[in-house]
């Protein structure tokens, strides 16, 4: 599906953000990228898409370089969706069918329109699709951008944070359809994250960048007390309830006297992909 390899990029000559990142990405995947505030995680899916132009290295899509795409066949094979977005004075159905624009030449088909129709009903926006997204609420408006970018029925779907503005419920519903359209339609999502805990029930892959580069890449078995603690300098237990895996934030962990006693659980190295 996705194969990156060797993606470095730099905003100054002195000053690398990326270095040699390499990974892979299947159909149907979550993929969650993980790191510290500053790490080049969204640095990263820009490259990813050409926003930024990485310095070196490629990304491949089906075996297709985007290097040597233009701009409208980028947009075929990968949506993105900012942290942040300005809204012109659009209705939701409107804002949604912009997605179709790279597949637009004179104007939408009926096809577009039944696309556009289909993904606002598995959104669950269709109370809303005559309203303005301006007049929404924070987690209306972000499930809007997420629909626009479904509606480029891409191949990768890139997510910069798709979060943290949102509270407690909106969080899982917008993830809860990530995943679910991500599998129903094989489609390979690479998410910027910062609440692990999100990532743990959510993807199935995690990419950990300390230092510019990739630290690990794997599945929930690279998520250990060990690494968290390389990547984000921070103590944590790894536990379960109810059959779900939390990671709990130990901030004074070291000084408490049964920490020397704790197994620390092995981290797994990056591995090269494919």
């Amino acid at each position: 599906m996705i194969t990156v390899r060797d993606l470095s990029f730099r905003y100054k000559p002195d000053r690398p953000v990326l270095e040699q990142i390499t990974f892979d990405g299947q159909k149907g995947e979550c993929i969650a990228v993980l790191g510290n505030n500053g790490a080049g995680k969204s640095t990263l899916i820009k490259c990813l898409n050409r926003i930024l132009q990485p310095r070196e290295g490629c990304v491949l899509v089906d075996g297709n370089s985007i290097g040597e795409m233009k701009r409208q066949e980028i947009a075929r094979n990968m949506a993105y969706v900012a942290q942040k977005n300005e809204w012109d004075r659009l209705t939701v159905f409107d804002s949604v069918l912009l997605g179709r624009k790279p597949y637009i030449k004179l104007g939408p088909t009926d096809q577009d329109i039944a696309i556009v129709s289909d993904i606002i009903k598995k959104m669950g926006l269709e109370p809303f699709q005559l309203r303005y997204v301006d007049e929404l609420s924070g987690g209306e408006a972000q499930k809007v951008m997420l629909a626009q970018a479904l509606a480029q029925q891409p191949r990768v779907l890139l997510l910069d944070e798709p979060t943290s503005n949102l509270d407690l419920k909106n969080q899982y519903e917008v993830l809860d359809i990530v995943r679910d359209i991500s599998k129903d339609e094989g489609i390979c999502a690479i998410i910027v994250i910062h609440d692990i805990n999100l990532a743990m029930r959510y993807c199935d892959r995690f990419l950990l960048i300390k230092d510019s580069r990739v630290y690990a890449y794997g599945g929930p078995e690279i998520i250990t007390e060990k690494s968290i603690r390389d990547v984000y300098g921070m103590d944590v237990v790894i536990t379960e309830t109810h059959g779900v895996k939390i990671v709990v934030p130990m901030p004074q962990y070291r000084d408490m006297p049964e920490y020397r006693e704790l197994p620390i659980s092995p981290v797994i190295p990056a591995a090269a992909c494919c």
